[in-house]
């Protein structure tokens, strides 16, 4: 090799070193305890560690999807696990999308429980059928202090889809501006929601693919569904339909528990 050659091998590969994100040198650490969370960084970190160990996890970054195709969602599938969004957001970057074309939860969880916490920020999915922001089809969902926002669905529960499940909403939680036919804040099929602090403000409900209004902008009863609301606050939900519940749709056998001194205000509270 000459010297020429061998010089400008040395320079190339110390303007590599010197490229390459900052962010790919960070490694997972911690042992995913609640004293010693795993701490991730991006997104292919957190679909690992919440899909696969479980745990305490912690963000260290804001974590965004970036190849926004179906099979990226993040999941949870009989584990435990807690997230700490501390202070973070995670996006799945499908929101704003008017194609038609983008289908994608951020995150479903099949067994198992999911809570989440810190103060970040849920955002940017957009599902052609059910649950934009959380699809949960087994096991349960907490929001202890989050905001759940902008995502969408093309059925039911633009933030929130709970089939047969149990989800508990508490504490600083929001859950606002999310998009559906059914729930644009929260839809429930079969499963319990309780609800004891937190918000769920300013969803919508619009017209589908199988119907031209859409029900409950704030939350969605289906199929014998029980909704214990014993505080927070459901207000500044719309309805494309005026009289299919603004606020709160309740429909066929399912009922809702009031307690403490919960307070709804919307556009209009059907019961059907």
């Amino acid at each position: 090799m000459n010297i020429k050659r061998a010089i400008f091998l040395i320079i190339t590969l110390v303007a590599g070193a010197i490229l390459w994100p900052i962010e790919s040198w960070a490694e997972v650490t911690g042992s995913g305890t609640e004293q010693d969370p795993y701490l991730v960084h991006d997104w292919s970190e957190l679909k690992t560690y919440m899909k696969d160990y479980g745990g305490y996890i912690k963000l260290a970054d804001n974590c965004v999807d970036p190849d926004k195709t179906y099979a990226t969602y993040l999941e949870v599938t009989n584990k435990t696990v807690v997230l700490d969004l501390n202070g973070k957001i995670i996006d799945r970057g499908l929101f704003n999308d008017e194609t038609g074309t983008s289908n994608g939860w951020v995150i479903t969880i099949s067994g198992g429980s999911l809570t989440v916490k810190g103060g970040g920020i849920i955002k940017g999915g957009n599902s052609r059928s059910n649950g934009g922001g959380i699809y949960v089809n087994g096991g349960s969902l907490t929001l202890e202090n989050c905001t759940i926002k902008e995502n969408k669905a093309a059925e039911g529960g633009g933030g929130i889809y709970n089939n047969n499940c149990s989800i508990t909403i508490k504490d600083e939680t929001v859950i606002s501006n999310n998009i559906a036919k059914q729930g644009g804040g929260l839809c429930t099929w079969y499963g319990t929601c309780t609800m004891e602090g937190g918000s769920i403000i300013n969803n919508s409900s619009i017209a589908g693919q199988y119907s031209s209004y859409g029900h409950g902008g704030g939350v969605y009863l289906h199929n014998g569904s029980v909704f214990n609301l014993y505080g927070g606050l459901i207000e500044n939900n719309t309805c494309a339909e005026t009289k299919q519940g603004g606020g709160i749709y309740v429909y066929y056998q399912s009922v809702i528990y009031l307690k403490g001194e919960p307070i709804v205000r919307n556009s209009y509270v059907g019961n059907s």
